[in-house]
């Protein structure tokens, strides 16, 4: 279409300045294009005035705003021009975003705006090109209102789509590719169909029937297909617009809602067939049904059941896990290195091996899992109503990978559900309540004391270790020397004497045991006649030293061998004449022993009394005598010392043997006190004599190069005992004084086993054994078994060995055949 200008230019400066459209009159002088006219609509849309346009050129008027760098309205509207005049047509832009200066009267600067340009020729009657009407419409409420809708359209957490009437999606929000995984580009270039479950094509195609039938809104549901191959449910709000010829949908993604549902169905059944006493296979086979019916990532579910001895795992349930491994690891051991599941029982916390190929705990079963195409595994414990481990349940995956949020709620119900089920055919839930309040007021017990605890392990290690020595050498010149009989009698009395000074230092951990409950009493044929020969002999000695007599007298003629524990009887004995000795100056000790036959058949009641002649106690004071750390009179632990357990120790062991004590005493004539316990005689009447292993003589086994040991002891004395007992069982050794050198030497050398001392300077046997096992997992070097050999004996001191990494555990002093057989296992094993 061509403009001519019309002879009459009154006429048609009347319709330019009346016209409702924004224009401008420009001379076609490129590049400069000079305004040579203005109507008001556009001074008052540009904020301008129309005088101070006329005469300059467009783009000096209108300059793109210097603060945007992105400003590109005077390349556009030249371009547009230069059409104009090149072609001589009508040039429509497309909208067109400007930066309009803003007057300086009203603050300067620029304006926003947006405009839909048109620019028109205006001819000569001889064709050439007189004007250029740019005439502009402006929509920037228009495109205001657009960009706030396509801002929520992308903070919007719900699914929004666009759909045309042709089938395809013409548009989609951030949100959409993130539940499903498609790219826009990916979505618009396929027919929406395409992404439908195929069970849920026909719904939806009854759907767009409804729509395209008149209906303008619609709810539905259907499963859409994820970039991962998975399926997600999503609830669908659709709303058809007739002339947009478009369907705008909005989605909500329900399915772990769906999921969940579907899992409290599959609970429900559970529970039912436990009820009905169903077989408990059948039963967590039900579980990972419900378990892999819900989880779109293909894992494979195992259920793995504790042992009755909480040291293995056998598989209760894994039907699409193969054969070959579920053979393998059938009976498998808990602990650490024993993969996803060993650990999670172990610890009774959930374990992830995103990838079994550089898991270290996944080691062992490295080859197993690969040759069955596993690669990660997440594995979470089955735990009872009071917490104790009932098995693992377990996803597999053929890739690496790591648990969803939704994948981890699915599993934390199920895996309830088996626990309940599992506690429930065991029928122990009344054990389990039971059991609940006894930890429960265990652990209160145990904070109650755990400073004094502590106190007295510290005391315990200190006096131990050099214990360790004289019971250590003591036992080596009995067992692994020729000895005269002279010696070996000597020798004997001085094992007698170590092993009764060692029971003194066990009080300060039998306090401890005793108020935790946590002693056993044990019950085996002892002679008491024998029992208070062994004790006056070595009272007697002790007496002589202080200057005082020494009497006893008594036996049990009828019955003499009972049934009972006599190394607790004995400590109770020794801590009454030990007191004795301690606060008599002058006089005697006595011990006087009788029996007689008991009320109860089979019984012999035993009445033991220590009396002495020294210092006695105040009658106010004997109701205090038997609590702990007490003594009858604060001045008397300056003049004689003790730590106050010793009466304590003896009052709570008597009564654990049933018995009774009772004291008689006379301030400055001595004291009296009384054992009584009822014991049952044993039928076998005597004790053989002579069988002390002490009286046997041993042959040291030749040293074996192939068997190489890592001691580790800092204390010199111990040191030499241990390396001692190693070259009379026939190993070789390497010896470390301190934990960096055990490191060093465990690094670069190869071992049977390290005997690791615990409190040692620089590092102690904890950091120690750590860091070695770091080391192993980080060279894939095969673990070392670590034995701890301390002077720490007191209830969890094992269990934290065990916890830093060690594998087995041995207290001071050191017990020469139970170092013997470790060490020997060792040795078939490897």
């Amino acid at each position: 279409m061509k403009i001519v200008d019309q002879p009459v230019p009154g006429l048609y400066e009347a319709v330019f300045d009346a016209t409702t459209s924004s224009c401008l009159l420009l001379k076609p002088d490129a590049p400069k294009f000079t305004i040579l006219k203005a109507n008001q609509s556009f001074t008052d849309a540009t904020l301008s005035k129309e005088e101070t346009l006329i005469g300059r050129g467009v783009f000096e008027a209108f300059p793109d705003n210097p603060d945007d760098p992105t400003a590109d309205g005077v390349e556009k509207w030249t371009a547009s021009l230069l059409h104009v005049l090149e072609h001589r047509e009508i040039h429509e832009m497309d909208i067109q975003r400007y930066a309009v200066p803003r007057p300086a009267e009203e603050g300067g600067g620029f304006e926003e705006k947006y405009w839909q340009p048109a620019n028109i020729p205006v001819f000569n009657p001889d064709g050439t090109i007189r004007f250029i009407l740019h005439q502009v419409a402006e929509v920037t409420n228009q495109i205001a209102a657009e960009i706030d809708r396509n801002r929520f359209f992308d903070v919007a957490s719900d699914v929004l789509v666009k759909v045309g009437l042709d089938g395809y999606f013409k548009e989609i929000n951030p949100a959409c590719e993130a539940v499903l995984g498609w790219t826009q580009e990916e979505m618009t270039s396929r027919p929406w169909l395409d992404f439908i479950h195929p069970d849920d094509v026909a719904m939806s195609l009854g759907a767009q029937r409804t729509l395209m039938a008149g209906t303008t809104r619609l709810n539905t549901e259907n499963r859409y297909l994820c970039k991962d191959g998975s399926y997600r449910w999503l609830s669908w709000h659709t709303r058809m617009e007739v002339a947009d010829k478009m369907v705008y949908c909005a989605a909500t993604d329900i399915t772990q809602t769906r999921r969940l549902w579907s899992v409290a169905e599959g609970q429900k059944e559970a529970l039912e067939m436990s009820v009905r006493g169903e077989p408990l296979t059948q039963i967590l086979e039900r579980l990972i049904l419900t378990m892999d019916e819900n989880t779109a990532s293909g894992a494979k579910t195992s259920i793995m059941l504790m042992t009755e001895d909480r040291q293995h795992l056998t598989v209760g349930a894994a039907p699409r896990l193969p054969p070959e491994y579920n053979a393998a690891i059938n009976g498998m051991p808990i602990g650490p290195g024993m993969g996803s599941c060993g650990m999670a029982a172990w610890s009774g916390k959930s374990y992830v091996a995103h990838d079994i190929e550089t898991d270290p705990n996944w080691q062992r079963a490295r080859r197993l899992a690969k040759r069955n195409d596993l690669r990660a595994c997440m594995s979470t414990p089955l735990l009872s109503s009071t917490g104790e481990v009932l098995g693992t349940f377990a996803l597999y995956h053929a890739k690496p990978t790591s648990p969803t949020n939704d994948l981890l709620q699915l599993t934390e119900i199920i895996s309830r559900t088996a626990a309940t089920v599992i506690e429930r055919e065991r029928n122990m839930v009344s054990k389990r309540l039971a059991q609940q309040q006894l930890i429960q007021a265990r652990n209160e017990a145990e904070a109650a004391n755990r400073s004094k605890s502590e106190f007295l392990a510290n005391m315990s290690h200190e006096m131990r270790t050099p214990m360790n020595v004289v019971v250590g050498v003591a036992n080596i010149m009995a067992k692994y020397e020729n000895l005269s009989d002279t010696q070996l009698e000597m020798v004997q009395t001085l094992q007698n004497s170590a092993d009764a000074l060692l029971d003194l230092i066990n009080d300060l951990l039998d306090i401890s045991k005793i108020e935790t409950q946590n002693i056993e009493l044990e019950r085996v044929p002892f002679s008491i006649t024998r029992l208070m020969q062994e004790i006056s002999d070595m009272m007697s000695v002790r007496a002589a030293q202080n200057g005082l007599r020494f009497r006893a007298s008594g036996e049990c003629t009828n019955h003499d061998v009972l049934l009972g524990d006599p190394t607790r009887l004995r400590q109770v004995i020794l801590n009454l004449c030990s007191n004795a000795l301690k606060f008599t100056q002058e006089g005697t000790v006595a011990i006087q022993l009788s029996c007689s036959p008991a009320a109860q058949d089979g019984f012999v009641d035993v009445s033991i009394a220590v009396s002495d002649t020294g210092i006695g106690i105040d009658e106010r004071q004997l109701s205090a005598i038997f609590r702990s750390f007490t003594q009858a009179d604060s001045s008397i632990d300056r003049k004689f010392g003790g730590t106050g357990l010793g009466l304590a120790i003896t009052k709570r062991l008597v009564e654990m043997m049933d018995g009774n004590i009772t004291v008689e005493s006379v301030l400055g004539e001595g004291s009296t006190f009384t054992v009584t316990v009822q014991l049952p005689y044993s039928k076998v009447g005597t004790l053989e004599q002579g069988s002390d292993v002490t009286s046997q003589t041993h042959v040291q086994a030749p040293v074996n190069e192939q068997k190489k040991v890592l001691l580790v002891e800092d204390f010199e004395p111990n040191a030499l005992i241990a390396a001692r007992y190693l070259k009379i069982f026939g190993y070789s050794y390497d010896i470390a004084r301190n934990g960096l050198q055990a490191v060093e030497k465990a690094q670069s050398g190869d071992y049977l086993a390290i005997l690791m001392d615990v409190q040692m300077p620089e590092m102690n046997g904890l950091q120690a054994t750590r860091q070695i096992r770091i080391h192993e997992q980080a060279t894939e070097k095969h673990p070392t078994p670590i034995i701890a050999m301390t002077a720490y004996a007191l209830a969890g001191d094992r269990e934290r060995c065990l916890d830093a990494g060690m594998d087995d555990y041995l207290s001071k002093p050191i017990d020469a055949e139970g170092l013997r057989e470790k060490l020997q296992a060792l040795s078939f094993v490897q």
